[in-house]
């Protein structure tokens, strides 16, 4: 029997050939075997040219064979590619399978939940909107986490590497030092990846993977605009800042024309959808359909209207009026603050202020001179103080006041005033004084009146000249206040003798009043007051106790419909367990295969679904809440849905401040769900409350409880999908009936320009016009309404961010002026281009919005400065400026900036795409 080996021994020189080949090839094409995106076709290259190669020898054309076989394989290793999973992505990093595509999605989603949860970890709750979640502000999750994968690899291409400790920097300048270790210890610990707890490293190779494509995007997209532009630039945006106009207009729907436009054949339904069934509505070109479906969820939920329940709280009868009156005197709505009247000094019987009365407080009374002394008259400057003086101090004499000094101690009389004119007055010495009063010619009568009156009675007024300064402090009390001089704004004496002492009333330690004159204000006394139980106060309490019983009533309810929809979410979460259990290696995170199990036993759970939906409903009706569920719908159109209040209501809350700040329904209902359909399950069925307050006179509000009940991930649709087929149609109506709308519109356009020819009172407006047309020109349509708008420029200048010491330029908006109030949506700089470049001052068209589905006849009007009127003087203004900033400093250079980079970071981006051989326009392959 032959040697097994005879055959290598017959062959070796060919065989050897064969083997040095593919030794050169394993160490020469090593790195590209490394790439995921080469290996498959390099190894179908290798594996048939071996193959075929030895097969030829026996034919003894193994090179023939060997090259032909290589070429074979590298075909076949192209080819297999489109066939790995549905929805894949062919790209010269290699396939990315729906498997994949989820991985990026969860991941991303980890990286913005931490960095969320940070967020109210430090900043308190509803503060997680403000953080800067990781995304580049793609249409779609799956296209913005590719680009992310693509920004990796150009991070790597140019040598951008990010390690853990750039990565807590991160979390700590994101959170501004404010994250607590057990704080993000909690975050981590709160999610899963792939079925198993998150580890430290693994969270920070999730983030760093982030941070490290952003920091490729910032350095690697242009920035075209570092250069200041040309002056005839920044004329045109000076322009669009400072010329205003004002607007009449008519709108014009697209969707009341559908109805003019027939029925298409299902050849132009399929042409449609094939042409832009991996579009976004809007995405090739304004106006264009797009029939792709983005990420939509479905919500059900009870409403409680409080209006409703008023009915069920009975009356108020005037025993729980009187009752609630004793029981909350000292409430704000009972005990009020009263402040003292500002009364005027007490006057005489002729009217004239009494002497020596002063104006604070209105109780002190002035005291009467000693018998047999003399009143002072009205033309001799005269001491005001009502305090009786000392026995053995003498009067000072009439013309010339006293000048007094301060006596050795308070027993001492004081010394007699001399007829000479006073000298400068020296500084008392620093005497102890009794008791602590202050040691002047009037301090031993206050002294004596002080220890003889009981302590509560209010202290009697002191007498400081006018011209003397004090060194000492006066107590009053426990307070110390300093010595104050006061001329006296009431005499009559001259210039050249000196002022006449003015009365300083001290009362008690609250507060301190001086009479007219002085410079410092009298502090109010503040008392309170019970208001007296009239017919006003009982129609408040009873409102009160009204608005209380309601509120305890709608509490009550809705924290019994809260634990019904928690019993009914408690009782799926084990009938879905019960189903796992029976096969749980199909759904362990081990199976490749995890998410289309998880997915299948989602739809699989439908009917039982439907049982919760059934006896929510009857829960409903029995217990007077009302149910209602959403289709399908994206985060975009539930929240601008005018047919789902509910998307604007927040988190229930007595504080309107925090409620304000709160997320809103739409923003919770959707943020938790990612790629991952074992997290986005974990979302159905979680109850949650909100409420929202009615914008009306009488107030109210609506509470809610609510959940999401299915979810149906972004992707490109088919045909026979629910709904699809119907939104194609319309697609197409609206296509065909946008002919009609702007054939309507140049109609009354025109019969708004023959209006505004005509000359003197025979002229006529534009509502003049119009007033007997409607929408489309058939006598049952809609009326047409004409509106005006207050004037506007193109371009407003708003308040500057905290942060940043440059004015915000942004779009202005378009506001009606008459009572119905409201915005003109939709108007974008294509719609301001229109109205400002293309018309001129009282020029009528006929304008789409953005997205085409209105149209507008537009009567311009009212517009300055114009080239004939006004425009010199701009046209100074704006050289002023130009030397004042040297353009290059101009406060508009911003928003040319946004402008100008748009276009040139869009061909970047388009560039990066096609480098690594990505056209996410295309149809995935299996679609």
């Amino acid at each position: 029997m032959a040697s097994p080996f005879s055959f290598f021994r017959k062959y070796s020189s060919g065989m050897m050939i064969v083997l040095v080949i593919l030794s050169m090839l394993l160490f020469t094409l090593d790195g590209l075997f490394s790439d995921e995106g080469q290996n498959l076709w390099l190894l179908g290259l290798l594996l048939g040219g071996t193959v075929f190669g030895i097969a030829g020898v026996g034919q003894g054309r193994w090179l023939q064979w060997g090259l032909g076989g290589a070429a074979f394989g590298a075909i076949l290793g192209f080819i297999l590619p489109g066939f790995v999973g549905e929805g894949g992505i062919s790209t010269s990093l290699g396939v990315i399978d729906n498997q994949e595509m989820e991985d990026l999605e969860i991941r991303r989603a980890i990286a913005n939940q931490t960095v969320m949860q940070a967020f109210e970890a430090s900043f308190g709750p509803g503060m997680s909107r403000f953080a800067p979640i990781f995304g580049f502000n793609h249409s779609t999750t799956r296209e913005d986490v590719v680009f992310g994968k693509l920004l990796r690899a150009e991070a790597d291409r140019i040598g951008i590497a990010v390690d853990p400790s750039m990565v807590n920097s991160y979390l700590k300048e994101a959170t501004s030092n404010t994250l607590k270790k057990s704080d993000y210890v909690n975050i981590r610990n709160s999610m899963s990846y792939k079925g198993k707890p998150l580890s430290d490293e693994l969270l920070s190779e999730i983030i760093g993977d982030e941070i490290k494509a952003n920091m490729a995007f910032q350095t690697l997209r242009p920035r075209t605009t570092t250069l200041p532009p040309g002056p005839e630039v920044y004329w045109q945006y000076f322009k669009r800042m400072n010329v205003r106009q004002q607007l009449n207009v008519a709108a014009l729907d697209v969707d009341e024309f559908t109805d003019q436009v027939g029925e298409p054949t299902d050849a132009d339904v399929e042409a449609l959808f094939k042409q832009y069934k991996t579009k976004f509505p809007n995405q090739v070109e304004p106006g264009a359909p797009g029939f792709r479906l983005d990420f939509r969820a479905k919500l059900a939920y009870l409403e409680l209207d409080t209006d409703s329940v008023e009915s069920q709280v009975g009356e108020v009868s005037d025993a729980d009026i009187e009752a609630y009156y004793n029981e909350n005197k000292e409430s704000s709505l009972i005990k009020r603050t009263v402040f003292p009247d500002m009364e005027s000094p007490a006057t005489s019987a002729d009217g004239t202020p009494a002497e020596g009365t002063p104006a604070e407080p209105a109780t002190t009374e002035p005291v009467k001179p000693a018998e047999g002394e003399a009143a002072p008259s009205a033309e001799t400057p005269a001491n005001t103080e009502a305090a009786k003086p000392d026995e053995k101090t003498e009067a000072p004499a009439a013309e010339e006041p006293a000048a007094t000094e301060p006596s050795a101690s308070p027993t001492e009389e004081a010394p007699a005033t001399e007829e000479a004119p006073a000298p400068e007055p020296e500084p008392a010495p620093e005497t102890p004084a009794a008791d602590g009063d202050n040691c002047n010619p009037f301090a031993q009568e206050e002294a004596t009146k002080a220890a003889d009156e009981p302590a509560a009675q209010e202290p009697a007024p002191v007498t400081v000249p006018a011209a003397e300064v004090v060194p000492s402090e006066t107590a009053v009390g426990t307070e110390q206040i300093p010595p104050v001089t006061i001329p006296d704004a009431t005499s009559q004496a001259p210039a050249s003798q000196t002022p006449a002492t003015q009365t300083l009333t001290i009362p008690s330690d609250e507060g301190i009043s001086i009479v007219p004159g002085e410079s410092t204000p009298a502090m109010p006394e503040i008392k309170f007051e019970y208001r007296e139980l009239n017919d006003e106060l009982k129609a408040e309490i009873r409102e009160e106790i009204i608005r209380q019983r309601v509120k305890a009533q709608v509490d009550r309810k809705m924290l019994e419909a809260v634990t019904e929809m928690t019993s009914l979410a408690r009782n799926r979460a084990a009938h879905r367990f019960s189903l796992i259990e029976k096969d749980p290696a199909k759904y362990d995170g081990n199976n490749p295969d995890q998410q289309e199990a998880l997915k299948q036993l989602r739809e699989s759970m439908a009917d039982y679904d439907a049982e919760i939906a059934s006896k929510l409903k009857a829960y409903a009706a029995a217990n007077g809440l009302s149910y209602a569920e959403t289709p399908l719908i994206s985060y975009g159109d539930f929240r601008d849905n005018a047919d789902y209040p509910i998307a604007t209501a927040t988190e229930p809350n007595d504080n309107p401040m925090i409620a304000a700040q709160s997320a809103p329904v739409s923003q919770n209902a959707y943020q938790g769900f990612n790629g991952d359909e074992q997290n986005n399950d974990a979302q159905l069925y979680l109850v949650r409350e909100a409420q929202r307050s009615m914008l009306n006179l009488e107030g109210g509000q609506s509470r809610y409880a609510y959940w999401t009940v299915d979810f149906s991930p972004s992707h490109i649709p088919k045909l026979d999908e629910p709904g699809v087929k119907d939104s194609v149609v319309m697609a197409w109506k609206r296509i065909n009936a946008k002919e009609l709308v702007v054939k309507r519109g140049e109609e009354l356009a025109q019969k708004v320009r023959d209006g505004l020819a005509k000359e003197g009172e025979a002229r006529l407006d534009m509502a003049e016009s119009l007033k007997d047309e409607t929408t489309t020109g058939k006598p049952d349509a809609t009326a047409l309404a004409v509106r005006g708008t207050m004037p506007f420029s193109w371009l407003k200048t708003s308040s500057a961010a905290p942060q940043s010491m440059s004015p915000q330029i942004s779009m202005s908006q378009i506001q009606f002026s008459d009572l119905i109030g409201g915005t003109l949506t939709g108007a974008g700089d294509k719609f301001m281009a229109q109205i400002f470049d293309e018309m001129s001052d009282e020029q009528v068209g006929v304008v789409p919005i953005f997205d085409m589905s209105r149209y507008y006849v537009v009567h311009v009007t009212n517009r300055y400065p114009t080239p004939e009127v006004g425009q010199d003087v701009l046209l100074e203004r704006f050289a002023t400026e130009g030397k004042q900033f040297g353009f290059s400093q101009s406060p508009m250079l911003p928003a040319m900036q946004q402008q100008l980079n748009g276009p040139a970071s869009l061909e970047w981006e388009k560039s990066v795409w096609l480098r690594y051989d990505i056209d996410l326009d295309a149809e995935p392959e299996g679609e």
